[in-house]
């Protein structure tokens, strides 16, 4: 009985102690393995595992975790990315990393210059399972032979034209090469520039520019791209171009230029007018001249007379009246002077010459 009763209370004890677990959550990364992810209580003492999600892997850690007493064990497992590092190498290219090599990045796989890719995958990208996809190869690049050209032909002539390759154009007599007359087979497998043509040959005329002659470049006949250059004749200057370039449709390029004559510059004559003034000191009479003197040049002043105009006076007439007037005053000053030396010299000197000839001339002047 005594025993009975232990082993019912033992039980019960055990019952009410021990604990269920709820759904244990997992860490980044992961997942739940199997059935369990369908549970949501676990007993006591249960345990369960967890699995790295798709693209990733386990790096350390146990993936089993246990209920005990309503508690889970702590999570060990760490996932981490997957890494599906450098693939392999292709010959003539090189194989880039752009998003890097873990899960989810793609390559991208470039080829030498004149090499191109051929084959393999359109996308490679990092999967679960490694680089999916194929590797393309790096191949030389080639061209198609050019189309015939009317009036000329070009030379080597291959049934196709590797990376580089050179290809020469000529025409026939009587054509004219227009465009490029070499081209090359390109990185990107086409033939660059665009081939040229021959055209019958073109002839340009004689450039007309007044006033101008040639100085150098081209002579006649002027075909398609000949040079010429003019140049202005002395006392002109030039308003354009003086190079010309015959285009293929006949003509010069660019326009014709235009010689000017060179403006000359004339510096203006001024005339400068004086007037001056005399005044005879001796009367009221005066005179005034006029005389006018240009800058730069003097010329002589004409003698026509008009008929209207009067004869101007020389003023010799005025001189000879002044002149006659101041003599007339001298010789009044000096009859009236020489009576008294007369009487001086009397008194000094009875007997001399003097005294003898001023009684006459007293007498004559005498009034």
């Amino acid at each position: 009985m005594g025993v009975t009763h232990f082993l019912l209370l033992s039980t019960l004890c055990l019952a009410i102690t021990a604990q269920d677990c709820g759904k244990p959550q997992p860490e980044a990364n992961m997942h739940l393995r199997g059935d369990n992810i369908l549970l949501e209580t676990f007993p006591n003492g249960a345990s369960v595992s967890f699995a790295c999600d798709v693209g990733y892997m386990s790096s350390r850690g146990s993936p089993t975790i246990v209920c005990t007493d309503g508690t889970w064990s702590t999570i060990a497992l760490i996932c981490r990315k997957r890494n599906c590092g450098a693939t392999d190498e292709i010959v003539n290219g090189d194989v880039e990393y752009p998003e890097g090599t873990e899960f989810g990045a793609l390559l991208k796989v470039v080829c030498n210059t004149g090499f191109q890719p051929v084959g393999g995958s359109k996308e490679i990208r990092c999967e679960a399972q490694g680089w999916t996809g194929r590797l393309p190869s790096c191949e030389a690049v080639v061209c198609e032979p050019p189309p015939a050209v009317v009036g000329g032909r070009f030379n080597p002539v291959k049934d196709m034209y590797s990376y580089r390759d050179a290809i020469t154009y000529s025409c026939q007599k009587d054509y004219t090469l227009v465009g490029q007359n070499i081209i090359s087979c390109s990185d990107k497998g086409i033939l660059t520039p665009d081939p040229p043509q021959c055209v019958t040959t073109v002839y340009c005329e004689e450039p007309d520019i007044k006033n101008a002659v040639w100085s150098g470049g081209a002579r006649p006949p002027y075909k398609y791209k000949s040079l010429v250059i003019y140049k202005c004749n002395r006392g002109f200057i030039m308003e354009g171009e003086g190079s010309l370039t015959c285009q293929i449709d006949g003509k010069w390029s660019p326009a014709f230029p235009t010689c000017k004559v060179i403006p000359t510059t004339t510096k203006a004559t001024t005339t400068t007018t004086t007037t001056a003034s005399t005044t005879a000191s001796t009367t009221t009479t005066a005179s005034t001249a006029t005389t006018t003197r240009p800058t730069t040049q003097s010329k002589k002043p004409t003698d026509r007379l008009h008929p209207t105009d009067k004869p101007t006076p020389t003023g010799n007439g005025s001189n000879t009246h002044t002149v006659g007037i101041v003599v007339g005053v001298l010789v009044a000053a000096l009859m009236k002077t020489i009576p008294t030396m007369c009487l001086q010299k009397m008194e000094r000197t009875y007997h001399s010459r003097n005294f003898l000839g001023c009684p006459v001339l007293l007498g004559r002047i005498t009034p």
